[in-house]
């Protein structure tokens, strides 16, 4: 090691070298400080191959809840969330009285390097949970089985459709409350029963609950 850096002090000039050596440091400090802020919940595993902070999701096959919860729905595939849909989900963690915010993506990984707001999410919110969801799975038993199959996801607004079956599907066998990702939750949730938003000339509100049984 010492003849290392010997060797490489003699190729620069000695300022030039402590200036490194003082760069070095600080970038390795900086990395251990990244690793202690990207602590998830127990229920992930986290990778930093490459530094990359990827979050392997768990499967929606294991998915257990009573009927106080919602879900959101990520059906671009995109593994993470911008400060819109940061909002939606940190509204309903907050202020939706519901014990789980169920986030339901079609990505199974999630990179906590690319927001801000993701990481913080993951950080700080117990009671939202995310997991990654197989179509097949989610669409067996239903009248729309098979349709993974026989529908081009890779048209136009695909990924608007998708979001439409499975949003549909997942409160159909789940019961509980679905909400778009730019929906903002002001209000207990939890006195609303079996409800469908009323469309009128300005907007509509993609919020919904059902309960099963």
């Amino acid at each position: 090691m010492v003849l290392l850096k010997f060797k490489f002090c003699r190729l620069v000039k000695v300022g030039d070298c402590r200036f490194l050596i003082r760069s070095a440091l600080i970038l390795s400090c900086t990395v251990l400080l990244r690793l202690l802020l990207y602590q998830v919940d127990p229920g992930h595993s986290i990778s930093d191959e490459k530094q990359n902070f990827t979050v392997n999701l768990r499967h929606f096959r294991d998915f257990q809840s009573d009927s106080s919860h919602i879900f959101f729905i990520e059906s671009s595939g995109k593994t993470f969330f911008r400060g819109r849909e940061c909002c939606a989900l940190e509204s309903a963690a907050l202020n939706s009285k519901l014990s789980l915010i169920a986030v339901l993506m079609t990505s199974k990984i999630v990179h906590l390097h690319a927001s801000t707001c993701t990481r913080n999410l993951f950080k700080t919110y117990k009671n939202i949970q995310f997991f990654t969801i197989e179509l097949a799975d989610l669409f067996k038993s239903l009248p729309l089985e098979g349709v993974e199959r026989k529908h081009d996801f890779s048209e136009p607004f695909a990924a608007t459709k998708l979001s439409d079956l499975m949003r549909a599907s997942v409160v159909y066998k789940y019961g509980g409350f679905y909400s778009d990702l730019d929906i903002v939750v002001l209000k207990d949730l939890t006195d609303l029963k079996n409800f469908y938003p009323m469309q009128s000339n300005n907007f509509i509100q993609y919020v919904f609950e059902l309960i099963v049984g």
